[in-house]
Protein backbone atom coordinates (compact mmCIF):
# COMPACT_ATOMS: atom_id res chain seq x y z
CA UNK A 1 0.00 0.00 0.00
CA UNK A 2 1.16 3.51 -0.97
CA UNK A 3 1.50 5.83 1.86
CA UNK A 4 -0.17 8.06 0.01
CA UNK A 5 -2.78 7.12 -2.79
CA UNK A 6 -4.79 10.01 -4.89
CA UNK A 7 -6.87 8.49 -7.27
CA UNK A 8 -8.37 10.58 -9.88
CA UNK A 9 -9.13 14.04 -7.66
CA UNK A 10 -10.84 16.78 -8.99
CA UNK A 11 -11.47 20.37 -7.85
CA UNK A 12 -14.07 22.36 -9.36
CA UNK A 13 -14.80 26.12 -8.41
CA UNK A 14 -18.08 27.01 -10.04
CA UNK A 15 -17.49 26.51 -13.59
CA UNK A 16 -13.58 26.81 -13.12
CA UNK A 17 -11.97 23.39 -13.34
CA UNK A 18 -8.67 23.81 -11.07
CA UNK A 19 -7.73 20.37 -11.20
CA UNK A 20 -8.64 17.43 -13.20
CA UNK A 21 -8.67 13.76 -13.00
CA UNK A 22 -5.00 13.53 -11.36
CA UNK A 23 -3.71 10.36 -9.87
CA UNK A 24 -0.33 9.43 -7.79
CA UNK A 25 1.07 7.14 -5.37
CA UNK A 26 3.72 8.28 -2.99
CA UNK A 27 5.55 5.65 -1.54
CA UNK A 28 6.88 5.98 1.86
CA UNK A 29 10.43 7.25 1.90
CA UNK A 30 10.05 9.08 -0.98
CA UNK A 31 11.13 12.45 -2.34
CA UNK A 32 8.27 13.39 -4.85
CA UNK A 33 7.56 16.11 -6.44
CA UNK A 34 4.84 18.25 -8.56
CA UNK A 35 5.54 20.76 -10.88
CA UNK A 36 4.27 22.68 -13.47
CA UNK A 37 3.74 26.14 -14.52
CA UNK A 38 1.85 29.02 -12.17
CA UNK A 39 -1.86 28.01 -12.34
CA UNK A 40 -1.59 24.42 -13.04
CA UNK A 41 -3.40 22.92 -9.88
CA UNK A 42 0.06 22.04 -7.63
CA UNK A 43 -1.55 24.07 -4.38
CA UNK A 44 -5.00 23.31 -5.00
CA UNK A 45 -3.99 19.31 -4.83
CA UNK A 46 -2.07 20.20 -1.62
CA UNK A 47 -5.39 22.30 0.01
CA UNK A 48 -7.45 19.41 -1.02
CA UNK A 49 -5.19 16.94 0.70
CA UNK A 50 -4.81 18.45 3.85
CA UNK A 51 -8.61 19.79 3.89
CA UNK A 52 -8.39 23.16 3.52
CA UNK A 53 -11.08 22.70 0.29
CA UNK A 54 -12.89 19.74 -0.88
CA UNK A 55 -12.47 17.03 -3.19
CA UNK A 56 -14.98 17.70 -6.03
CA UNK A 57 -14.42 14.04 -7.33
CA UNK A 58 -12.28 11.10 -6.70
CA UNK A 59 -10.36 9.89 -4.11
CA UNK A 60 -7.41 10.63 -1.47
CA UNK A 61 -5.82 8.60 1.19
CA UNK A 62 -3.50 8.15 3.47
CA UNK A 63 -2.05 5.18 4.96
CA UNK A 64 -5.30 3.35 3.73
CA UNK A 65 -7.73 6.58 5.46
CA UNK A 66 -9.77 8.26 3.43
CA UNK A 67 -8.93 11.55 4.15
CA UNK A 68 -12.17 13.18 1.90
CA UNK A 69 -13.80 14.29 4.75
CA UNK A 70 -11.76 14.96 7.27
CA UNK A 71 -11.30 18.03 8.71
CA UNK A 72 -7.32 19.79 8.54
CA UNK A 73 -6.91 19.20 12.58
CA UNK A 74 -7.70 15.53 12.37
CA UNK A 75 -5.77 14.96 9.32
CA UNK A 76 -2.86 16.77 10.35
CA UNK A 77 -3.12 14.29 13.74
CA UNK A 78 -2.80 11.78 11.43
CA UNK A 79 0.29 12.51 9.62
CA UNK A 80 0.18 14.96 7.48
CA UNK A 81 1.97 18.35 7.98
CA UNK A 82 2.52 21.55 5.24
CA UNK A 83 4.17 24.45 4.70
CA UNK A 84 2.47 27.23 2.95
CA UNK A 85 3.47 29.22 -0.44
CA UNK A 86 3.13 32.63 1.52
CA UNK A 87 4.97 32.12 5.19
CA UNK A 88 2.31 31.80 7.92
CA UNK A 89 4.24 32.10 11.18
CA UNK A 90 3.52 34.30 13.86
CA UNK A 91 5.21 37.24 13.61
CA UNK A 92 4.72 38.70 17.32
CA UNK A 93 5.64 35.41 18.80
CA UNK A 94 9.18 34.01 19.50
CA UNK A 95 10.99 31.21 17.37
CA UNK A 96 10.95 28.74 20.41
CA UNK A 97 7.22 29.57 20.48
CA UNK A 98 6.28 29.15 16.66
CA UNK A 99 7.52 25.71 16.93
CA UNK A 100 5.76 24.80 20.09
CA UNK A 101 2.75 25.60 18.62
CA UNK A 102 3.43 22.91 15.77
CA UNK A 103 3.74 20.22 18.76
CA UNK A 104 -0.12 21.05 20.45
CA UNK A 105 -1.72 18.38 17.72
CA UNK A 106 0.60 15.89 20.00
CA UNK A 107 0.64 16.93 23.36
CA UNK A 108 -1.88 15.19 26.10
CA UNK A 109 -2.69 18.16 28.35
CA UNK A 110 -5.80 19.98 28.68
CA UNK A 111 -7.17 23.52 29.37
CA UNK A 112 -7.35 22.65 33.74
CA UNK A 113 -4.37 21.21 33.63
CA UNK A 114 -2.29 23.78 31.80
CA UNK A 115 -4.41 26.72 33.89
CA UNK A 116 -2.90 25.51 37.10
CA UNK A 117 0.01 23.72 35.90
CA UNK A 118 -0.29 20.24 37.13
CA UNK A 119 2.73 18.18 37.60
CA UNK A 120 2.11 16.06 34.24
CA UNK A 121 1.15 19.88 32.37
CA UNK A 122 4.67 20.91 33.91
CA UNK A 123 6.67 17.81 32.92
CA UNK A 124 5.09 17.76 29.15
CA UNK A 125 6.02 21.23 28.64
CA UNK A 126 9.61 21.15 29.75
CA UNK A 127 9.66 17.82 27.31
CA UNK A 128 7.76 19.77 24.68
CA UNK A 129 10.29 22.64 24.75
CA UNK A 130 13.56 20.23 24.72
CA UNK A 131 12.08 18.70 21.18
CA UNK A 132 11.43 22.01 19.57
CA UNK A 133 14.70 23.18 21.02
CA UNK A 134 16.32 20.04 19.72
CA UNK A 135 14.64 21.05 15.93
CA UNK A 136 15.49 24.26 15.90
CA UNK A 137 19.00 22.82 16.39
CA UNK A 138 18.77 20.14 13.70
CA UNK A 139 18.41 23.68 11.42
CA UNK A 140 20.71 26.08 12.80
CA UNK A 141 18.31 28.27 14.69
CA UNK A 142 18.78 27.06 18.26
CA UNK A 143 20.14 30.81 18.60
CA UNK A 144 17.48 32.31 17.29
CA UNK A 145 14.77 31.05 19.72
CA UNK A 146 14.09 34.50 21.73
CA UNK A 147 14.30 36.26 18.64
CA UNK A 148 10.47 37.31 17.41
CA UNK A 149 9.65 35.97 14.42
CA UNK A 150 8.81 38.90 12.13
CA UNK A 151 12.68 40.19 13.01
CA UNK A 152 14.16 37.23 10.98
CA UNK A 153 15.38 36.99 7.64
CA UNK A 154 13.01 36.04 5.27
CA UNK A 155 15.59 32.69 4.27
CA UNK A 156 15.45 32.16 8.09
CA UNK A 157 11.77 32.14 7.99
CA UNK A 158 11.19 29.56 5.66
CA UNK A 159 13.52 27.17 7.50
CA UNK A 160 11.50 27.97 10.44
CA UNK A 161 8.32 27.06 8.86
CA UNK A 162 9.54 23.85 8.35
CA UNK A 163 10.82 23.42 11.36
CA UNK A 164 7.33 23.86 12.62
CA UNK A 165 5.47 21.55 10.66
CA UNK A 166 8.13 18.95 11.53
CA UNK A 167 6.62 19.54 15.25
CA UNK A 168 3.47 17.84 14.29
CA UNK A 169 5.38 14.48 13.62
CA UNK A 170 4.44 13.91 10.32
CA UNK A 171 4.80 10.77 8.26
CA UNK A 172 4.54 12.69 5.14
CA UNK A 173 6.04 16.25 4.77
CA UNK A 174 4.09 18.60 2.24
CA UNK A 175 6.23 21.81 1.58
CA UNK A 176 4.56 24.49 -1.17
CA UNK A 177 7.74 26.12 -2.93
CA UNK A 178 10.39 26.33 0.09
CA UNK A 179 12.67 27.94 -2.37
CA UNK A 180 10.76 30.63 -3.10
CA UNK A 181 12.39 33.75 -2.32
CA UNK A 182 16.05 31.94 -1.41
CA UNK A 183 19.29 33.19 -3.04
CA UNK A 184 20.92 30.37 -4.36
CA UNK A 185 22.98 29.59 -1.17
CA UNK A 186 19.90 29.58 0.74
CA UNK A 187 18.73 27.19 -1.39
CA UNK A 188 21.56 24.76 -1.71
CA UNK A 189 20.97 24.85 2.56
CA UNK A 190 17.50 23.55 2.09
CA UNK A 191 18.10 21.04 -0.33
CA UNK A 192 20.67 19.87 2.57
CA UNK A 193 18.26 19.69 4.96
CA UNK A 194 15.38 18.30 2.68
CA UNK A 195 17.83 15.32 2.03
CA UNK A 196 18.72 15.06 5.77
CA UNK A 197 14.85 14.63 6.35
CA UNK A 198 14.21 11.72 4.32
CA UNK A 199 17.93 10.15 4.84
CA UNK A 200 18.02 10.58 8.48
CA UNK A 201 14.93 10.85 9.81
CA UNK A 202 12.87 8.94 7.91
CA UNK A 203 10.24 11.48 6.46
CA UNK A 204 8.51 10.76 3.10
CA UNK A 205 8.29 14.30 1.36
CA UNK A 206 5.64 15.83 -1.11
CA UNK A 207 7.31 18.91 -2.92
CA UNK A 208 5.59 21.82 -5.08
CA UNK A 209 8.79 23.58 -6.28
CA UNK A 210 10.14 26.32 -9.36
CA UNK A 211 13.58 25.30 -8.53
CA UNK A 212 14.64 22.53 -10.92
CA UNK A 213 17.73 22.33 -9.81
CA UNK A 214 16.28 21.48 -6.23
CA UNK A 215 13.29 19.55 -7.94
CA UNK A 216 15.96 17.23 -10.38
CA UNK A 217 18.60 17.07 -7.43
CA UNK A 218 16.76 15.41 -4.94
CA UNK A 219 13.29 13.93 -5.59
CA UNK A 220 12.70 10.36 -6.58
CA UNK A 221 9.71 10.72 -8.26
CA UNK A 222 8.12 13.76 -10.47
CA UNK A 223 4.21 14.86 -11.66
CA UNK A 224 3.93 17.28 -13.93
CA UNK A 225 0.59 19.35 -14.23
CA UNK A 226 0.09 21.38 -16.86
CA UNK A 227 -3.98 23.68 -16.59
CA UNK A 228 -5.02 21.21 -13.84
CA UNK A 229 -3.96 17.89 -15.56
CA UNK A 230 -0.96 15.57 -15.02
CA UNK A 231 0.88 15.36 -18.38
CA UNK A 232 3.36 13.02 -17.33
CA UNK A 233 5.05 11.23 -14.30
CA UNK A 234 8.30 9.58 -13.89
CA UNK A 235 12.25 10.11 -12.58
CA UNK A 236 13.79 13.33 -13.11
CA UNK A 237 15.61 11.90 -16.21
CA UNK A 238 12.80 10.88 -18.23
CA UNK A 239 10.56 14.09 -17.09
CA UNK A 240 13.73 16.47 -18.43
CA UNK A 241 13.65 14.02 -22.07
CA UNK A 242 10.09 14.56 -21.91
CA UNK A 243 8.82 16.67 -25.08
CA UNK A 244 5.61 17.37 -23.75
CA UNK A 245 7.14 18.54 -20.06
CA UNK A 246 9.61 20.63 -22.35
CA UNK A 247 7.03 22.54 -23.93
CA UNK A 248 4.44 23.22 -21.41
CA UNK A 249 6.72 24.09 -18.70
CA UNK A 250 11.04 23.56 -18.68
CA UNK A 251 11.04 25.22 -22.37
CA UNK A 252 14.13 24.16 -24.97
CA UNK A 253 16.82 26.56 -22.95
CA UNK A 254 16.14 23.90 -19.95
CA UNK A 255 16.98 20.90 -22.88
CA UNK A 256 20.21 22.76 -23.90
CA UNK A 257 21.77 23.42 -20.60
CA UNK A 258 20.87 20.14 -19.34
CA UNK A 259 22.72 18.37 -22.61
CA UNK A 260 25.53 20.37 -22.34
CA UNK A 261 25.78 19.57 -18.21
Amino acid sequence: MPLLDVNGITKRFGGLVAVAEVSFQVEEGQIFAVIGPNGAGKTTIFNMLTGLTGITEGAAAFAGQDLGRLPPHRITALGLGRTFQNIRLFGRMTVLDNVIVGFHCRTRTGLLGALVQTGPARREWAETRERALGLLRMFGLEGLKDEMTGNLPYGQQRGLEIVRALATDPRLLLLDEPAAGLNIAETEVLMGHISRLQSEFGKTILLIEHDMKLVMGISDRIVVLDHGRKIAEGEPAAIQADDQVIEAYLGTGFKKAHARG
